[in-house]
């Protein structure tokens, strides 16, 4: 059996794509009767978004941690998990599935670990590739989601 499934890849990457990447992520999502929607979002900004096209769907947002990008900087504003979990949104606050422990002996000893090999590989076909995988592997480690459905 042959299907087709409509391909979309925008000029340049940023916030000015997340209104039509989601409404995109929406119209798949109800093909293939998906209720699970994991995304990532540092910053809280896609996970309203989503909030909004995905109402009555399971959304987990993962968040990633305090200090990823700068020691003990929470780049998720004061307030916002709360505003998320209000619009009925789950928040994973979780080191990355495919870095932290072996990024660190990976820096030390010059040791690259299997976790980063994954995270390269999966980079190959593109970041967010990467980034849904990861999330999602996220999503399930805190319990949000069922191991093997789709997400």
């Amino acid at each position: 059996m042959l299907s087709e499934v409509k391909t979309v890849y925008f000029e340049r990457q940023g916030k000015e794509n997340t209104d039509e990447t989601l409404r995109l992520a929406k119209e798949r999502a109800d093909q293939l009767g998906i209720r699970d929607i994991v995304l990532a979002s540092y910053t809280g900004f896609t996970a309203l978004k989503a909030l909004e096209v995905f109402e009555g769907y399971n959304v987990v947002v993962v968040a990633g941690v305090v200090g990823f990008k700068e020691t003990n900087k929470d780049r998720l504003p004061p307030g916002m998990r709360e505003k998320i979990e209000a619009k009925g949104g789950k928040v994973v606050r979780a080191a990355h599935a495919f870095g932290t422990l072996g990024r660190a002996v990976n820096r030390r000893f010059g040791v690259i670990q299997i976790d980063e090999i994954i995270a390269h590989v999966l980079r190959l076909f593109g970041r967010g590739v990467k980034v849904g995988c990861e999330v999602a592997c996220m999503a399930v480690d805190a319990g949000y989601v069922r191991a093997g459905d789709e997400v």
